[in-house]
């Protein structure tokens, strides 16, 4: 248990909960190339945050929800076939309506493929959301250390901290111990 959130580690128990109906979802990306990761800062908040947001459970899947919201936040088109499955965390959520609140979590390589997103796709996005958030860039790195299983940032950052867990999973899974975080802001 991290937190109020109970780990999700299989990407088949996440669809399971989503296609009942009982929770509400937040879908992420990691979206990294080579040593380089992305993450956002929305003007109205505090935090540093992968890309991703709302799902709608009308007409999206996660990886529906991560596309979309990659052209909206990044500006670039992804192939969501090659969407890698990270981690989930389930949250019992009184004031939800539905009970409870889905964060899942993706990795994606960019050298997979992207190509910018056209202002078309944009124009469709945004009028589906009917808002558009100014996104902040900062550069910065984050190294793991493993006897305090802790993610130091340099300079410090305040990162989320569902999103710092998700990425000290996915640097052990991918037996890195360092990596650079790019935060990048909306094309």
């Amino acid at each position: 248990m991290h937190g109020d959130f109970e780990p999700v580690n299989k990407e088949e128990e996440c669809d399971m909960l989503w296609g009942k109906g009982t929770v509400s979802a937040f879908a992420c990306v990691i979206a990294y190339l080579e040593d380089l990761v992305f993450l956002l800062l929305e003007s109205d908040k505090k935090l540093f945050r992968f890309p991703g947001g709302n799902v709608d459970p009308t007409s999206e899947t996660f990886k529906d929800g991560v596309f979309r919201e990659v052209v909206e936040e990044v500006g670039i088109v992804i192939n969501t076939d090659s969407l890698q499955f990270v981690r989930g965390f389930l949250k019992d959520d009184e004031t939800n309506d539905l009970g409870g609140h889905l964060m899942v979590f993706y990795s994606y390589d960019i050298q997979e493929g992207w190509r910018a997103a056209s202002e078309q796709e944009r124009i469709d996005v945004f009028k589906s959301k009917g808002d558009e958030v100014t996104l902040e860039r900062r550069f910065v790195s984050a190294e793991l250390d493993p006897k305090i299983n802790r993610i130091k940032f340099s300079p410090e950052t305040m990162v989320s901290p569902m999103h710092i867990i998700a990425l000290r999973g996915w640097l052990r899974n991918q037996n890195r111990r360092r990596i650079d975080l790019s935060p990048i802001g909306a094309a």
